[in-house]
């Protein structure tokens, strides 16, 4: 996941949130987090979350760190890191 850290929106938070829920979710090991520079698509006050998997790329724009709102957005790789797990067991 890349979450921009250029505007004024809480990043760190978004960071540390969206970290946590990976973490709840069983799939910290699977999914990073990274900071970004801007990606020039978010309203002021507003952090831009990038996901990329399976082949599918998602902006959501976010102006706050809600729980409920992080855990959709890990939500799209839980299909995708239960497989890997599965594949790195055998």
């Amino acid at each position: 996941m890349l979450v921009c850290r250029a505007c004024d929106g809480d990043a760190k938070g978004l960071r540390r949130g969206l970290k946590t829920a990976l973490a709840e979710a069983g799939l910290r090991k699977n999914v990073r987090v990274v900071a970004s520079g801007c990606l020039d698509v978010c309203p002021k006050r507003a952090n831009a979350v990038v996901t990329i998997g399976e082949g599918v790329l998602e902006c959501s724009i976010l102006r706050d760190a809600e729980p409920q709102t992080l855990r959709s957005i890990v939500s799209r790789f839980e299909n995708a890191g239960a497989g890997k797990n599965e594949r790195s067991a055998r």
